[in-house]
């Protein structure tokens, strides 16, 4: 999964923590933490684990 910056078109990081396809990510209202998530009960797909990103 790759974060970029909106408005430069930087590539800011490249998050290769989960196995699998990445199913869902939301980011906090303050922007300063991202959570995404691989599988869990409604796919078969994916390593079934949540990762969290503090965001500088």
């Amino acid at each position: 999964m790759s974060i970029w910056n909106l408005t430069t078109g930087e590539l800011l990081d490249t998050l290769t923590e989960h196995t699998e396809s990445v199913e869902s990510l939301a980011f906090t209202p303050d922007g300063r933490t991202l959570v995404h998530g691989s599988g869990g009960v409604w796919t078969a797909n994916g390593d079934n684990s949540i990762k969290i990103w503090r965001l500088q």
